[in-house]
């Protein structure tokens, strides 16, 4: 199971990798639970990960259209991420497939650093009632009509709650075994502390487990990257 933990900055970025976080995620937290960083800042931490022979994701940001979900990828697929992160923030099921598949086409002819394919990942919430999004179990369908790599469950509203407090250990665990016996890289994310990284890594189908905030001082999502924070989790997860 490879801890994720999404940084907003290079400081922040050397923090976690000292911390032994196995993939550097590059996310803006003041746009949204997936919010996405400039090009620059991204090429930065891409470059600082990957001569640690580390992983790098890119979040694009809580999309509803196709359009700006695809020239979103584009930058980060150009910037030589080896994951791209789409929050999908619509409530129809055919728009969420049709903007996973215009990322797949559109990123489908570069490569990561590594000179191997640049994974999608769609992001469906745990909250999806209070977000206003589709049902999380109709992330499945999303990712078989999009043909993207990975599926991962956050939480779209940042207040303090977190992902057990939408759904239960069992349907998490579910989840992760369809999810898995359909193909796919499994990704949980949604305000995990130690509490719930315990219960997580009971689940063996889960690939991906993703962190800020647990990880920030204070645990604050909006504050920074503290180094031994990462090495408990990273910890907890072994």
């Amino acid at each position: 199971m490879k801890l994720l933990v999404s940084v907003r900055n290079v400081i922040e970025a050397i923090n976690a990798i000292d911390g032994k976080a196995d993939i550097i995620d590059v996310k803006n937290p003041k746009e949204g639970s997936l919010g996405a960083c400039t090009p620059k800042t991204i090429k930065e931490i891409g470059k600082i990960s990957h001569n640690y022979n580390l992983l790098c994701s890119a979040a694009i940001g809580d999309v509803q259209h196709a359009g700006n979900a695809s020239l979103a990828a584009l930058g980060a697929a150009i910037c030589g991420v080896d994951y791209i992160k789409v929050g999908l923030k619509t409530e129809s099921v055919v728009i969420a497939g049709s903007i996973i598949n215009s990322v797949v086409k559109e990123v489908s002819n570069y490569k990561n650093f590594y000179g191997e394919k640049i994974k999608v990942v769609a992001v469906g919430f745990a909250d999806w009632q209070r977000a206003n999004t589709f049902h999380v179990e109709e992330l499945y369908g999303i990712g078989l009509a999009g043909s993207c790599d990975v599926l991962m469950i956050d939480t779209a509203i940042k207040d303090g709650k977190n992902l057990f407090d939408f759904m239960k250990e069992k349907e998490v665990a579910d989840f992760a075994k369809t999810a898995r016996e359909l193909g796919f890289e499994v990704a949980i994310a949604g305000s995990l502390r130690n509490k719930e990284i315990s219960i997580l890594r009971n689940i063996s189908e889960i690939d991906i487990v993703g962190v800020r905030s647990a990880v920030c001082k204070n645990f604050d999502r909006n504050g920074e990257i503290d180094k031994k924070l990462v090495e408990g989790l990273k910890e907890n997860l072994e």
